[in-house]
């Protein structure tokens, strides 16, 4: 299969090497000029035991890609995974200006045709949807999409490990299309799977983040 992922952090430049491992194409597309090219050489710009081995070997072997191009990398693949930060500001607030721009600069690249567009990125419930109006004010006539949310559950020092061995998948999709595609993909990671609909999908992932925040807090006080 024919993947791009938006995004080369943790979540995003790990996942895309572990599904460029298990055989697919991936490109990985990034707006660092100097980082991709690093990328490039096998230079991973953040320490995460194992992923630079497993980086090298896949540019070795021609299924991962890295670009700065989305032009490069959307118009080539069936599914596009959306895996840009998503950071917090100072109000507590979620700041989703990366994930709206590159769902703007994916809508202007889709393919004629179907693509599905996977939302990755942690996010508030609600803004997969915006995700979706982005891209459709910004495709051209003739693509046609679908969007769903899978989130990571994924820590920094056992990321490779964590994608690789998942505990649980959790798909939101609304279409049986969809949620086939993502559950085939899914299959060589042997985890359970646990679909629902996409808003659900992303309570389910906050919800996660903020039951790990609170047991920090928890035994912080104790």
């Amino acid at each position: 299969m024919n993947i791009t992922v938006l995004g080369a952090g943790y979540v995003g430049l790990t996942f895309a090497a572990v599904l460029s491992d298990f055989g697919h194409r991936v490109w990985v597309v990034r707006k660092d000029s100097q980082k991709n090219e690093a990328l490039k050489n096998g230079q991973v710009h953040f320490f995460e035991p194992g992923l630079e081995e497993l980086v090298k070997k896949n540019l070795a072997s021609g299924r991962l890609l890295p670009t700065t191009n989305y032009q490069e990398a959307i118009p080539h693949s069936e599914v596009v995974f959306i895996a840009v930060g998503t950071p917090s500001l100072s109000s507590g607030a979620m700041d989703i200006t990366q994930v709206l721009e590159a769902a703007s600069q994916l809508g202007q690249n889709l393919k004629k045709g179907y693509t599905l567009v996977v939302n990755k990125s942690t996010v508030p419930p609600g803004t997969t949807w915006k995700v979706a109006e982005t891209i459709q004010k910004n495709k051209k006539r003739g693509s046609n999409f679908e969007i769903s949310f899978c989130p990571e559950f994924l820590r920094e020092g056992s990321a490779v490990q964590d994608t690789l061995r998942p505990d649980r998948v959790v798909i939101g999709a609304e279409t049986p299309r969809s949620a086939r595609i993502l559950k085939q993909l899914h299959q060589p990671f042997n985890a359970p799977i646990l679909q629902s609909r996409i808003t659900s999908a992303e309570l389910v992932k906050y919800t996660a983040n903020a039951y790990l925040a609170l047991r920090i807090v928890f035994i912080n006080q104790i």
